[in-house]
């Protein structure tokens, strides 16, 4: 039982961990819109990036962490929306350079 509570423990650490990241993506990714749609200066290219390598790292760790048992329920929901997150700051990267290009 105790082993049971350990495990729902830990994968609401990493749920939570997971989710954190995620928060951090979006909040770029809303200002990176901003800045894109208003003209004004984007989040630097470290936050950015710093963000996107750190959420990267956070998946690995999890895939690593499980190995070949299953990954929770909640984690892997954590993983997709993180996942979706990264792609959402990655695709509003690109209108935001292409955007800038284009005014030129």
């Amino acid at each position: 039982m105790h082993s049971l509570i350990d495990h729902r423990s830990d994968s609401a650490k990493e749920w939570l961990h997971i989710g954190s990241h995620e928060a951090e993506l979006n909040r770029i990714e809303t200002a990176l819109v901003g800045a894109t749609k208003c003209g004004s200066e984007p989040p630097s290219s470290s936050r950015i990036f710093g963000a996107l390598i750190d959420a990267s790292i956070v998946c690995a760790e999890v895939l690593d962490v499980y190995g070949d048992r299953p990954i929770p329920l909640r984690v892997r929901i954590g993983l997709s929306r993180l996942h979706c997150a990264n792609t959402d700051l990655v695709a509003s990267l690109k209108t935001y350079a292409a955007l800038s290009l284009k005014g030129r």
